[in-house]
């Protein structure tokens, strides 16, 4: 049996307490007109009537405290119980066309339906149906022989108090019942407002929990991409590592007392290429986020110096004409660091494996040259170059923005999934690529830096990766 909701409980509770003190009081004055009847006419068996209204009086009277303790059920089948047998009583001895019976009878169809549901009350609309037909066969048939002396009475006032009474009890049956109806349903609404509001709000919380969820998801994944973009290039960083050692092991082999000094002179240069290669690496896959001002210049060409096996091996000139310049910015080397490896690194992916035909790679070569040279050799090439400038508008002279576009004259990418590209996961590269490069770039200069980032690219001529930072001072 499924359970009905609290406030319907609640209202079904209302409306039979109202009901069971009318039917009390209507009993109290339905005596009240048998005995003032019987002290004017002298009707016999006033005594009988007394007691069955009393009666009465007493089961409205148990209905009302059974309506009180909540159980409503009981006191909704009491009371049609009671209303029944007054209208089996009234057919009995008046005649079921009496107009008492017949109120009554719509006033227990009307209760069955509101008190219990709208099924109930058709099912009582037929009980009560086959009551009529039944109480009229046995009338005709004179198997029972009501008094229907009342049909030559006259109208009087006792009829018009009594069958008033009845209308207006229904009628304040059937407003009691709407307006509880209405008062729930305006609970309803003012439940379903604050539900909604408050689904509103968890939405709210949800999405901003979320938010923080994927934003520190990010950060994680982009630490992670660090060590892995590392190992990849691990394998040609090593080999610059060992060209200078090897270096050094043949040179104190071949070491004399006398030589020491200019030995010493000679090995200088290749140990600080060590630490400066170790020092490189080390910060560049340390997770410090540490906030200062850095030169852009010397962080893409330490990036560079990185880099530089990796695109050798692949037969990839690395230009960086702006190498002197100084332009400072403020914010995280390693961060700034990484979105530059990521750019470089896919410029360099850009142009396949494998090396130029023709030419053989070399880890000494080196890694920056001038534009006119650039134009003059034809290979792979990935070049970077910054400018700066002042913002326009009032009020923010003080804010210069810094451009840096890093391009290739690589395979391109087509114009259907250049859109895609700064997607998580979505890559091009195939076995060679995790797609997180990208859209890790993006989402560290936006977040850290407050920049943007742009692609424009052709298919078979290159592709132009533009950020933008703004630097306030």
């Amino acid at each position: 049996m499924r359970t009905q909701p609290v406030v319907n409980i609640k209202r079904k509770q209302i409306i039979l307490n109202i009901l069971c003190l009318g039917m009390i009081a209507f009993f109290l004055l339905l005596s009240f007109l048998v005995i003032y009847s019987s002290i004017i006419e002298n009707t016999e068996h006033v005594i009988a009537s007394i007691f069955i209204l009393l009666l009465f009086l007493t089961i409205s009277i148990i209905s009302l405290l059974l309506s009180q303790k909540g159980k409503t059920f009981s006191s909704s089948l009491i009371i049609f119980l009671l209303i029944y047998a007054c209208i089996f009583y009234g057919s009995i001895n008046w005649g079921a066309d009496l107009p008492t019976v017949l109120i009554a009878l719509f006033i227990a169809v009307l209760m069955s339906g509101i008190l219990v549901n709208s099924k109930s009350g058709l099912l009582t609309a037929i009980i009560l149906s086959i009551h009529l037909f039944i109480f009229h066969y046995l009338a005709s048939r004179q198997i029972i022989t009501p008094n229907y002396a009342w049909k030559n009475d006259t109208f009087n006032l006792l009829d018009v108090i009594e069958y008033s009474s009845l209308l207006i009890f229904a009628a304040l049956f059937s407003w009691l019942s709407n307006s509880q109806l209405e008062k729930t349903l305006v609970k309803y609404k003012e439940s379903e407002a604050l539900l909604q509001i408050e689904k509103d709000n968890l939405e709210i919380k949800v999405k901003e929990r979320t938010e923080e969820i994927k934003a520190l998801q990010i950060d994680k994944i982009n630490s992670m991409y660090r060590l892995v973009e590392f190992g990849r290039i691990s394998s040609g960083l090593f080999h610059d590592i060992m060209s200078p050692l090897t270096n050094i092991t043949l040179n104190l082999q071949m070491l004399k007392i006398d030589e020491v000094k200019e030995e010493i002179k000679n090995l200088t240069p290749s140990i600080k290429k060590i630490d400066n290669l170790i020092t490189q690496s080390r910060k560049h896959i340390k997770i410090d986020n540490t906030y200062t001002h850095f030169d852009v210049g010397d962080e893409i060409a330490s990036v560079m110096e990185i880099l530089k096996s990796k695109a050798v091996s692949s037969g990839v000139k690395l230009i960086f004409p702006n190498k002197n310049q100084s332009t400072r910015l403020y914010g995280s080397q390693t961060l700034f660091s990484h979105i530059i490896m990521n750019l470089i690194s896919n410029g360099i992916d850009a142009h396949g494996h494998g090396e130029s035909p023709g030419r053989e790679s070399s880890a000494s070569e080196p890694i920056c040259e001038s534009a006119g040279e650039a134009q003059n050799i034809k290979r792979k090439i990935v070049s970077v170059k910054i400018r700066q400038s002042a913002s326009k508008g009032p009020g923010v002279s003080n804010i210069k923005n810094i451009f840096i576009k890093v391009s290739d004259n690589g395979e391109g990418i087509a114009p259907e999934i250049i859109q895609n590209i700064f997607e998580p996961f979505y890559t091009t590269k195939q076995e060679r690529g995790c797609g997180i490069g990208l859209s890790s770039t993006k989402h560290i200069l936006e977040k850290y830096f407050g920049g943007t980032i742009s692609v424009k690219s052709k298919l078979g001529k290159g592709t132009t990766f533009t950020m933008v930072m703004p630097v306030v001072g």
